[in-house]
C-alpha cells in the first residue's frame, strides 16, 4: 500500500527539525498560532505543488519560499511508504535558486544526509546528493518544474520522462488533477451550503481558471438582423406560382436594361466618332478618287493592248506544236500497227527459230551423206527430184514477196492519207478560231470606247459632287465649331482617366477585399477540417462511452475496488470490458485472480480506461472543438474588421475622383452650348448649296445609266461569240475522227484479205511437194533402194528441210522486224515521251495563256470594277458629307459628337446619322425604364440594406452604379456567398450553441456521473453514525434559453453532418433541415431577447443541486438549502461525509499502480460528537483516506493513529511533540 508515511521538517517554517508520522489517521492539536495550519500547509503542498493554493494570505503572511525554505539549510523531507515489498522513497524539497525544488531519492529518509554527526545542516544540495549516492542509494537530478513533479507523484507516463524517475510514484494516473484540487478545495474552504458544494463539484470537473459558459451576448448581436437578412436573401430564391423566381427575373432585367442604355451610349459616342472620321475622310476622299479615276482609265487601256498581243502569240506558238505532235502521233500509230502485226505472226519464235538454223544445216548435211551413200547409185533419180522441188520453193518464195510488198504498200498509203487528214483539220480550226478572232476584237474595241466614255461622265459628276460655291463661309463655320469640340475633347479625355482612375480605385478594393476573404476562406476550412476530425473522435469515445452502462466495467466499479489495476490490464477494452454480455459476478476467492490464476501486474504499464476517464477525454475533445469554433468567430470578426479598415482610404480617394469628375461634366456642357449655336448657322448654308448641286447631278446620272446599259450589252454579246467558237471547233474534231475510222477499216480489211491468199498459196505448195515426194519413192524402189531406210532418212531431211525453209522464209520478216525495230519500235518510249512533253508544252502554253488572259481579264474586270466602285465612293462621299454638314447643324446632334474622338469607319454619313437617331431615341426610352424598375425593386428589400447597394439617386449615373451594383452581385454569383456566408454564420452559431451547450451538458453529465458515484459510494460502505443515507440529484433548469439550446442542441446532434453543407435558402431535399435550423434560429433569437438582462449562461445556473437526508429515521424532502436541514453538526457532518465521498469518487477514478492511501485535512470535525468523530474516520479509512485535522483540544485521540502536541519555545520556534500511541493506534 503507498502512502505518504513521513514528514521532516529542517529548518523549515520555523520548525528546527521534527518528523511528522502520516501513516494513519492524523490529529494536531495546539492552541492558537503554534503552527497547526503550518503542518496542514505542508502536506497540501505534497500533493497539490500549487503555492498560490495553500490558503496563505498575500497581504501579512510570508510567500512559501520564504517562510517554509527561507535558506540554503531549509529542507521538508516528505517519505513515501510503497508498501511492505519495497523500501520507500523520499522527496526532498530545498531551496534552489531562490525557489522550492525537488529531488527523488530510492531510498527511505536517513538523518545523515542532511545532518551530521555534530548536528550541522548541509547547505550545499550537491553534498547532499553526494552522501546519499555513497550510501548506495539513487537519486533524480533537481526537479525545478512543478507540472514534472506532479506527473513523477502520480504516475503520468505520458508525460515522457524518463525511466529512472517511473518508480517514485504514489500512484500512477495520467488524469490526476483532480486528485490534488479535491484535496486542496476540501482544506481550503469552510462553508458548508448547498451552492458551495454545487459550485465545489463543479470546480472539480473543470480548470481552475476555466469559465464554463456560454456567451449570451455573442448570439445576441448575431441574430439582430436575422429575419431582415433571411427574407432579403430568401427572396432571391422564393418561386413564384410559375416556377420563377421573380427578384432574379427583375434584378437581370435592370441590369439588361442598363447594359442595353450602357452599349447605346457607347455605340453613340462610337458612332459619333465615327462620323467625325467619315466627314474628314469625305473631304479627304474625294479629290484623292478623282485621281484614282483617271489612273484606272489608263491602266484599263493598256490591259486591253495586252490581251490582243497575248492572244496573238499563243496562236502562233499552238499551231507549231500541234504539227509536231500530229507527226508523233502518227508514228506512235504505225508502231502500234506493226506491233499487233508482228504479235500475230509470232515474231518472238521466229527469232527463236532462227537462231537454231546453222545447226539445222549441220544435221541436213549428215543426213544427205547418208542418204547419198543409200542412193549413190540412184543419184540421177534424186537430182532430178531435187532441183523440182527447188524450182517450186522457188515460185512459192517469189509469190510470197508479191503478197509483202502489197501489205506495205496498203500500210504505207493509210499513214499518207492520215497524215494529210491532220493537216486539212489544223487549216480549218485555224480558219474559224482566226475569223472568230475578228468579231471579238470588234466588239472589245466597241466595250472599252464605251467604258472610256463612262468613266469620263463619272469623273464630270464627280467634280460636280465635289465642288462647293459656299465654301469659305463653311470653312468659317466649321473652323468654330472644331475649336470648341477640340475643348470638349480635351476635357472629355480628363475626365475619361479620372473615370478609369475612379474605376481602378474601386477594383482594388474589391480586390482587396476578395484576397481578405478568400485568405479567410483558407484558414477557416482548414479549421474546421480540424473540427471534423475532432468530433469523429468525440464520436468514437461517446459511443463508448455509452456502450459503459450495464457493462463489465460498470460492474467492475461498483463491485471491484481498484479493478483497472488488475484485470483492467488484461482485458480488452472495447470487446471484454465495455461488452454488455458478459453478467459478470463474483467468485469466492478469486478477487486477485484470473480464473484462478495470480499474476504480476505491475510490469504490465498500461494505462486503463474508466469511464470517468473516457468522459474527461471527451470532455478535453469539446473544448478543443470549442476552441477551434470559437477561433472561427473571433477570425470571422477579424476578417469583417480588416475588410472595413482597408476601405476607409479608398472610399476617400473615390469622394475626391468623383467630385473632379462632376467639375469636368459642368466645363463640358458650357462648350456644348457653343456648338450648338454655331451649328445653326452651318446648317442653313449646307442646305442653299445642296438644292444647287442636285440639279447638276441629275443630268450626268441620267448619261451614265445609258452607257452602262450599252456596256452590258456588248459584254453579253461577247460571251455569245466565244460559245459559237468553241461548238465549231467541237464539229470540225468529231468529222474527222469519223473519216479517219472509216479509212482504218478499210486498209484492215485489205490486209486480212492478203493473209487470206497467202495461207491458200502456202496449203497447194505443200501438196506439189508430197506428190513430189511419192514419185520420187516409186522410181527409187525400182531401183532396188530399201525405201524404208531411205524414207525415214527422207523424212528426217525433209523435217529439217522444212525447218530451215520456215526460218528462210521467215528471214526477210525477221530482217523487216529488225529493221522496224531500229527505225521505229525501238523508239517507241521515246516517241510517247516526246509526244507526252509536246502535249505537256501544248497545255503549259494553253494554261500559261489562259492563265495570263485570265489575270488580264480579272485585271481589266477588277479595274472596271474599281473605277465604277471609285465613282460610286466618289459621289457617296460628296452625298454623305452634304448630309452630314446637315445633321451636325442641327439640334437633333448630340452632346457627344462634340465630346467624341475620330473613330476608324468604312460606313458612310448617311448610315452613321441613321444609326446615332435612332440609339438617341433608345436612350431616352430605356433611362426612364431603368428609373422606373429600379425604384420598384429596391422597395422589395428591407431597410436594414442586406447587400449593401446603392441608396442614393439623383443622377441616372446613380442608378447605373445601382445597377452595376447588382450585375456584380449577380453575375458573381454573391447571393450564394451571401446564402454561404450566411448560412456558415447561422450555421456556426447552431454549431457554437450546440458546441457550446454541449460542453455544459458534457460538465453537467460528468457531474451527473460523479453525484451517481458518490450515492453508489455512500450505499456500498453506509455511515455507521446518524446520518443513514445521503442522495444527490441534480434538476435542470426551466429557463427559456435553456430550453431552446436543449433544444438546438439536440437538432444539431441528429443532423450535424447534414447541416455541415447547411443551405438555409436551398429547395432540395435539405429542406425540412433548414426550415427547422430557421425555426431553432428564430426562436433563440426570441429567448435571448426575453433574458435580455443575461449577459452569460454560466454552468451552475443550467442545473440545480438537490439533497435528500436521512437522520436516524428522519427522511428530508429534496432541498437546496442544507443549512435547513438540521443542526450546525448535522451541516458539519453531512459536509464531511460529501467531502469524503468526493475525495472516495476520483480517488478510485484515478488510482493505478496497487493499492494506496491519500490524506483528506478537515478542522469542522473536531467539532463534532465524539462518536460521529470516530464515524466519519471510519468512513474515510474504508476508503482509503486518513484523516488529518487539527484543534486546540483533542477529541477522541483514540480514535486516531498519531496525535501530536505542538507548541512553542522561547525563540517561536515550532515543536512538534508526538504523543506516545494508545491501545487504539495499536490496533489501527
Amino acid at each position: 500500500m503507498r502512502n505518504l508515511s513521513k514528514i521532516i521538517f529542517i529548518n523549515s517554517a520555523h520548525i528546527r527539525y521534527a518528523e511528522v508520522a502520516m501513516d494513519g489517521n492524523v490529529h494536531f492539536t495546539g492552541t492558537q498560532g503554534v503552527g497547526k495550519t503550518t503542518l496542514l500547509r505542508a502536506l497540501l503542498f505534497f500533493y497539490n505543488c500549487r503555492k498560490d493554493k495553500l490558503g496563505i494570505r498575500t497581504q501579512g503572511q510570508q510567500a512559501f519560499d520564504d517562510f517554509y525554505i527561507p535558506d540554503s539549510y531549509s529542507y521538508i523531507i516528505y517519505e513515501v511508504s510503497r508498501g511492505e515489498k519495497e523500501p520507500p522513497f523520499s522527496i526532498i524539497l530545498f531551496r534552489h535558486h531562490n525557489r522550492a525544488a525537488f529531488r527523488f531519492v530510492d531510498a527511505p529518509y536517513s538523518k545523515e544526509w542532511i545532518i551530521d554527526s555534530l548536528g550541522a545542516v548541509v547547505s550545499d544540495h550537491v553534498t547532499i546528493r553526494q552522501r546519499i549516492q555513497s550510501s548506495g542509494a539513487d537519486c533524480s537530478g533537481i526537479i525545478d518544474r512543478y507540472t514534472q513533479y506532479l506527473d513523477i507523484l502520480y504516475g503520468n507516463r505520458s508525460a515522457h520522462m524518463s525511466k529512472d524517475l517511473l518508480k517514485y510514484y504514489l500512484l500512477r494516473s495520467q488524469q490526476y488533477h483532480n486528485i490534488p484540487r479535491i484535496i486542496q478545495n476540501v482544506f481550503l474552504n469552510e462553508h458548508v451550503d448547498a451552492g458551495f458544494i454545487k459550485d465545489f463539484i463543479i470546480n472539480s470537473v473543470t480548470g481552475e481558471d476555466e469559465d464554463i459558459a456560454v456567451d449570451l451576448n455573442f448570439f445576441r448581436a448575431k441574430l439582430t438582423h436575422f429575419s431582415d437578412e433571411l427574407k432579403d436573401i430568401s427572396l432571391w430564391t422564393e418561386k413564384n406560382r410559375h416556377g420563377i423566381v421573380e427578384t432574379c427575373k427583375d434584378a437581370e432585367t435592370i441590369i439588361g436594361i442598363s447594359h442595353d442604355i450602357k452599349a447605346s451610349e457607347f455605340s453613340l459616342r462610337e458612332q459619333c466618332g465615327m462620323l467625325i472620321y467619315a466627314m474628314k475622310k469625305a473631304e479627304r476622299d474625294i479629290p484623292v478618287l478623282q485621281t484614282k479615276i483617271e489612273k484606272k482609265n489608263a491602266e484599263i487601256k493598256e490591259i486591253a493592248g495586252k490581251l490582243q498581243k497575248l492572244s496573238d502569240d499563243y496562236d502562233k506558238d499552238r499551231r507549231t506544236v500541234e504539227c509536231r505532235i500530229a507527226v508523233l502521233s502518227n508514228d506512235l500509230k504505225k508502231a502500234t500497227a506493226l506491233k499487233k502485226e508482228y504479235q500475230r505472226i509470232g515474231i518472238e519464235e521466229m527469232i527463236t527459230r532462227a537462231s537454231t538454223l546453222d545447226g539445222l544445216k549441220l544435221q541436213k548435211e549428215q543426213k544427205e551423206r547418208i542418204l547419198g551413200q543409200l542412193t549413190f547409185s540412184q543419184q540421177s533419180i534424186s537430182d532430178k527430184y531435187v532441183m523440182l522441188r527447188d524450182r517450186l520453193n522457188l515460185d512459192k518464195e517469189q509469190y510470197m514477196l508479191s503478197l509483202k510488198k502489197k501489205k506495205s504498200d496498203i500500210t504505207c498509203d493509210f499513214n499518207d492519207r492520215q497524215m494529210e487528214r491532220f493537216k486539212r483539220k489544223s487549216i480549218q480550226e485555224a480558219d474559224v478560231r482566226d475569223r472568230f478572232k475578228i468579231l471579238i476584237s470588234e466588239i472589245d474595241e466597241n466595250l472599252l470606247f464605251l467604258r472610256e466614255r463612262l468613266t469620263d461622265l463619272k469623273e464630270q459628276r464627280a467634280k460636280i459632287a465635289a465642288s462647293s460655291p459656299r465654301m469659305d463661309d463653311l470653312e468659317t463655320s466649321r473652323r468654330k465649331i472644331s475649336e470648341a469640340e477640340s475643348k470638349i475633347h480635351q476635357l472629355a479625355e480628363s475626365k475619361l482617366k479620372e473615370e478609369m482612375r475612379l474605376d481602378n480605385l474601386r477594383n482594388a478594393q474589391e480586390l482587396k477585399c476578395n484576397q481578405i476573404n478568400a485568405e479567410s476562406q483558407i484558414h477557416i476550412k482548414d479549421i474546421e477540417s480540424k473540427i471534423r476530425q475532432l468530433e469523429s473522435q468525440r464520436q468514437q469515445e461517446q459511443m463508448l462511452l455509452d456502450r459503459s452502462k450495464g457493462s463489465l466495467c460498470e460492474w467492475l466499479d461498483n463491485n471491484v475496488e481498484g479493478w483497472e489495476k488488475t484485470i483492467g490490464k488484461i482485458v480488452d477494452e472495447k470487446y471484454v470490458l465495455y461488452s454488455q454480455n458478459l453478467s459478470p459476478t463474483l467468485a469466492d476467492n478469486c478477487h486477485d485472480s484470473i480464473f484462478g490464476i495470480s499474476l504480476d501486474l505491475d510490469s504490465i504499464e498500461k494505462d486503463v480506461r474508466t469511464p470517468s476517464m473516457i468522459n474527461d477525454a471527451i470532455i478535453a475533445i469539446k473544448n478543443e472543438i470549442q476552441i477551434l469554433a470559437n477561433s472561427i468567430i473571433k477570425h470571422r470578426k477579424e476578417t469583417e474588421h480588416r475588410i472595413e479598415e482597408s476601405g476607409k482610404e479608398a472610399r476617400a480617394m473615390i469622394k475626391t475622383v468623383q467630385s473632379e469628375i462632376d467639375n469636368l461634366n459642368r466645363r463640358i456642357q458650357v462648350n456644348k452650348a457653343q456648338v450648338k449655336e454655331e451649328s445653326l448657322r452651318l446648317e442653313k448654308i449646307v442646305a442653299e448649296e445642296k438644292k444647287c448641286l442636285e440639279d447638276l447631278l441629275m443630268s450626268v446620272d441620267k448619261e451614265i445609266n445609258n452607257l452602262q446599259y450599252q456596256i452590258n450589252s456588248l459584254s453579253k454579246d461577247r460571251e455569245t461569240q466565244d460559245k459559237i467558237c468553241d461548238a465549231e471547233l467541237s464539229r470540225i474534231g468529231k468529222i474527222f475522227s469519223t473519216e479517219e475510222k472509216t479509212d482504218r477499216k478499210k486498209k484492215d480489211d485489205l490486209l486480212e484479205t492478203i493473209d487470206k491468199e497467202s495461207g491458200r498459196y502456202t496449203s497447194e505448195h505443200d501438196i506439189r511437194l508430197k506428190q513430189l515426194q511419192k514419185d520420187e519413192e516409186a522410181e527409187l524402189m525400182k531401183s532396188g533402194v530399201d525405201i524404208r531406210m531411205l524414207n525415214a532418212i527422207k523424212e528426217e531431211i525433209a523435217a529439217i528441210s522444212q525447218a530451215i525453209d520456215i526460218i528462210d522464209g521467215e528471214r526477210d520478216k525477221i530482217a523487216e522486224y529488225r529493221k522496224d525495230c531500229r527505225d521505229l519500235l525501238d523508239h517507241v518510249q521515246q516517241k510517247q515521251a516526246n509526244r507526252k512533253k509536246l502535249e505537256d508544252e501544248e497545255g503549259r502554253l494553253r494554261q500559261k495563256y489562259e492563265e495570263r488572259r485570265h489575270k488580264l481579264d480579272l485585271r481589266r474586270q477588277e479595274e472596271e470594277k474599281s473605277i465604277t466602285s471609285l465613282r460610286k465612293s466618289c459621289r457617296l462621299a460628296m452625298e454623305s458629307k452634304q448630309k452630314a454638314d446637315e445633321f451636325t447643324a442641327s439640334k437633333t446632334c448630340p452632346q457627344e459628337f462634340n465630346e467624341a474622338r475620330p473613330i476608324n469607319t468604312e460606313l458612310d454619313c448617311s448610315a452613321i446619322i441613321s444609326t446615332i437617331q435612332g440609339l438617341i431615341v433608345d436612350i431616352h426610352s430605356l433611362s426612364d425604364q431603368l428609373k422606373q424598375d429600379t425604384n420598384e425593386f429596391r422597395r422589395r428589400f428591407s431597410a436594414n440594406n442586406t447587400f449593401k447597394f446603392p441608396t442614393m439617386f439623383d443622377t441616372l449615373d446613380d442608378y447605373h452604379r445601382y445597377a452595376d451594383s447588382l450585375e456584380d452581385f449577380v453575375s458573381n454569383n454573391k447571393i450564394s456567398e451571401f446564402q454561404q456566408v450566411t448560412s456558415n454564420l447561422y450555421r456556426d452559431i447552431l454549431s457554437r450553441a450546440a458546441s457550446d451547450f454541449n460542453f455544459l451538458l458534457g460538465r453537467e453529465s460528468e457531474i451527473v456521473r460523479l453525484v451517481k458515484a458518490i450515492n453508489h459510494d455512500f450505499e456500498t460502505k453506509t455511515f455507521a453514525g446518524v446520518i443513514r443515507r445521503i442522495e444527490l440529484r441534480l434538476d435542470r433548469s426551466s429557463m427559456p434559453i435553456i430550453t431552446q439550446l436543449q433544444n438546438i442542441t439536440d437538432f444539431w446532434n441528429a443532423h450535424q453532418y447534414e447541416l455541415g453543407e447547411i443551405n438555409l435558402f436551398s429547395s432540395d431535399e435539405h429542406n425540412d433541415i433548414n426550415k427547422e435550423s430557421i425555426k431553432y434560429l428564430k426562436s433563440l433569437a426570441t429567448a435571448l431577447q426575453s433574458a435580455s438582462d443575461l449577459k452569460k449562461l454560466p454552468l451552475e445556473q443550467t442545473f440545480s443541486l438537490k439533497f435528500r437526508i436521512q437522520e436516524n429515521d428522519n427522511i428530508t424532502d429534496w432541498v437546496e438549502n442544507l443549512r435547513a436541514i438540521g443542526s450546525e453538526g448535522t451541516d458539519i457532518l453531512v459536509k464531511a461525509v460529501i467531502n469524503i465521498l468526493l475525495i472516495s469518487v476520483f480517488k478510485n477514478r484515478a488510482g493505478q499502480g496497487g493499492d494506496f492511501r491519500i490524506h483528506c485535512m478537515m478542522d469542522e470535525i473536531g467539532r463534532l460528537a465524539d462518536e460521529n468523530i470516530q464515524g466519519i474516520l471510519n468512513f474515510a479509512n474504508q476508503r482509503g483516506i486518513y484523516i488529518v485535522n487539527s484543534s486546540p483540544k483533542a477529541h477522541r485521540p483514540l480514535s486516531y493513529r498519531r496525535l501530536y502536541m505542538l507548541s512553542k519555545d522561547n525563540k517561536a520556534n515550532t515543536i512538534v511533540q508526538p504523543i506516545l500511541s494508545t491501545r487504539q493506534s495499536e490496533m489501527l
